[in-house]
């Protein structure tokens, strides 16, 4: 890809693999991350609705002929093969206050909401294997696992009219079927699925699960996000910024008096 580097993200895992803490082999292919990037899409007619579009095709065919055609890329600019990747790697675990307050405070929002994903992120930096290894052994009687997952806002399909149904996200375009379906409503379905799936599998490790849900009255999500958490109070629905600050305190708080117990 002529003059473009990679910002670092990755796409969602394959076969299932995506909800698991399975470490990437180089045996198994779908084990492993797929670099992501946005691809260069094809001029709009007869389409509106394509957002990454910035040279001309300069080539005929169908839409995917036109999408495939790898000569049109070049450097990144705002609308370019990293613009979905502008947000922060992710801080491994880290046991510096102030690494993690300065990470804390460059944090921005951005891209769309993949809370299953996160989620299998979030347990990823937990474990003891790749691609994170700085997480003791299951089982280990010194730590107690934590994980608080917060979301503000509803699994996302980021649907678009064009021929590939949706802009290209982690499980590439809602065409192409990564979730099972092209229908953008059975898709975030599948998303809210997979987020129960994640939680599950964590606390069969017995890694305790926090969960907030920040300024959001889906009752859907509402329902997915209480029932991820290892018990229904450690759920906290959080309608303002003043119980935010709430609900962090009283998990401190939780997790100060595991530590005194252990």
């Amino acid at each position: 890809m002529n003059q473009s580097s990679w910002s670092g993200c990755v796409e969602a895992r394959a076969e299932g693999h995506e909800e698991l803490d399975t470490p990437p082999s180089a045996s198994n292919p779908a084990t492993r991350w797929v670099p992501f990037f946005n691809p260069e899409e094809p001029d709009n007619p007869p389409y509106s609705g394509y957002s990454r579009n910035w040279t001309s095709d300069g080539v005929t065919g169908d839409q995917n002929t036109r999408l495939r055609n790898s000569n049109k890329y070049v450097g990144k600019k705002n609308t370019r093969p990293n613009t979905d990747c502008s947000m922060q790697p992710i801080l491994a675990l880290t046991n510096s206050k102030s690494t993690l307050l300065n990470y804390v405070n460059q944090m921005q929002t951005t891209g769309f909401t993949h809370i299953a994903i996160g989620a299998a992120w979030g347990w990823r930096v937990l474990s003891p294997t790749e691609p994170f290894t700085e997480g003791s052994a299951y089982g280990d009687e010194e730590w107690q696992k934590a994980l608080v997952l917060m979301t503000d806002g509803v699994n996302t399909i980021p649907t678009k009219n064009t021929w590939h149904k949706s802009d290209y996200t982690a499980y590439g375009y809602l065409q192409q079927g990564r979730l099972g379906t092209t229908n953008a409503s059975t898709a975030v379905t599948e998303q809210n699925s997979r987020v129960g799936l994640v939680c599950t599998r964590m606390k069969d490790l017995n890694i305790r699960i926090y969960t907030i849900l920040f300024m959001e009255d889906n009752a859907a999500t509402y329902t997915m996000m209480r029932d991820c958490a290892t018990s229904p109070e450690l759920f906290f629905d959080t309608p303002s910024t003043e119980d935010l600050q709430t609900t962090f305190q009283v998990i401190a708080n939780d997790l100060s008096n595991l530590r005194v117990a252990k």
